[in-house]
C-alpha cells in the first residue's frame, strides 16, 4: 500500500530551491538505524539539476542537507545515483551525469555514508576502451 504523502516532496517554488521543480529517482541506504536517501533534484529556475540528500531515523521524517553532488562544467545534471558499501567500509555512490552532449556514469567515493563525496575519475571514457562499442564481439568459454 503506497502512502498519500511523499517521504520526500519539492521544495516550495522559489528560485533558490535545489528539488522545486521535481524530486525523483530516490537510493536509500540503513545504517545505525538512520536512512540515508540520495535523490535527483531539479530547479525550473536555474534549468539545473543537482543530487541531493536526506537523512533520518524515519522515512516519513527525513531532512535535507543540501547538496551531495552539484552540477558544474565537468558533471552536469547529477542524477539517478546507486549507493553501495565497500568491502573496505567505504561508500561508493554511481550516478548518471551529462557531459559532452552524452549520458555518463560518475563514481564518487566517501569514508561516511553522508559523504562528503569526492568524484573520482570517468568511469568510461571515449578512445581508452579496448573495445568499441559497436565492434563485434566473441566470447568463447
Amino acid at each position: 500500500m503506497l502512502d498519500d504523502t511523499p517521504a520526500i516532496a519539492p521544495s516550495p517554488d522559489v528560485p533558490c530551491a535545489y528539488d522545486s521543480g521535481g524530486c525523483e529517482e530516490p537510493a536509500v541506504a540503513r545504517v545505525a538505524g538512520s536512512y540515508y536517501v540520495y535523490y535527483s533534484g531539479w530547479n525550473e529556475h536555474l534549468k539545473r539539476g543537482e543530487l541531493l540528500p536526506a537523512s533520518g531515523p524515519y522515512v516519513h521524517h527525513l531532512q535535507r542537507k543540501g547538496i551531495a553532488l552539484e552540477s558544474s562544467e565537468q558533471v552536469i545534471n547529477p542524477k539517478e545515483a546507486t549507493i553501495v558499501r565497500a568491502s573496505d567500509g567505504t561508500w561508493r555512490l554511481f550516478f548518471e551525469y551529462a557531459n559532452e552532449g552524452k549520458s555518463k556514469t560518475g563514481l564518487a567515493q566517501s569514508a561516511n555514508v553522508a559523504g562528503p563525496w569526492h568524484v573520482l575519475p570517468p568511469l568510461f571514457e571515449r578512445g581508452k576502451r579496448l573495445v568499441p562499442w559497436t565492434s563485434p564481439m566473441l566470447l568463447i568459454l
